[in-house]
């Protein structure tokens, strides 16, 4: 049994009738998953909204297209954090020890130091500011640290003993202090 999908058509009306108010909560939460991957959040939502009119990503008919969207964008960019771990490493045909082992050498990035030294920066701000915003709320914290450390949603919960209600809720008050904090994302 395949769950039905959302046409092309039905993607490009159902993308007419969003509201600004809708794409606003887009590019709030193009923001939040922009973070780490190197884009704007713009394109994060656009590369979204492309997945799923050229059928890349496919709508349940069952779900509302935004909240498609944003999960679209949470998948993508996780994607991206993942891909990002990966650092293949390259075996030299010539290259071996004087003892017969070969030498393996990790493969050259497209970043150079400054780039890897800017985005380390980067990196560290945000969480300075992150760690600032809540300061006076552990229970964010211990959301935060779990984050950090690529816990999922149910490791978390069971770090601060949380049902899954009250982990919405915290997480929500996040995302609105974050927002009041950074309306216009992360800007330096």
């Amino acid at each position: 049994m395949s769950t039905a999908v959302l046409t092309t058509q039905e993607v490009q009306d159902a993308l007419a009738a969003l509201t600004a108010a809708d794409f606003l909560r887009l590019e709030r939460a193009a923001v939040i998953y922009a973070v780490g991957i190197g884009v704007e959040a713009r394109d994060v939502v656009n590369e979204a909204i492309r997945r799923a009119l050229d059928g890349t990503r496919k709508c349940p008919k069952d779900l509302p297209l935004l909240n498609f969207l944003i999960g679209a964008m949470r998948s993508m960019a996780w994607a991206a954090r993942e891909s990002e771990k990966e650092e293949p490493m390259i075996e030299s045909m010539s290259s071996t020890l004087d003892d017969g082992q070969v030498v393996i050498e990790p493969r050259a990035t497209d970043r150079n130091a400054e780039e890897t030294l800017l985005e380390r920066e980067d990196s560290q701000a945000r969480l300075k500011a992150l760690e600032g915003l809540f300061h006076d709320d552990e229970d964010a914290q211990l959301v935060l640290m779990g984050d950090l450390e690529d816990m999922n949603a149910g490791e978390i919960r069971a770090l601060g003993d949380w049902d899954e209600a009250t982990f919405a809720t915290i997480r929500r008050r996040m995302r609105r202090r974050i927002n009041v904090a950074f309306p216009k994302g992360w800007v330096q």
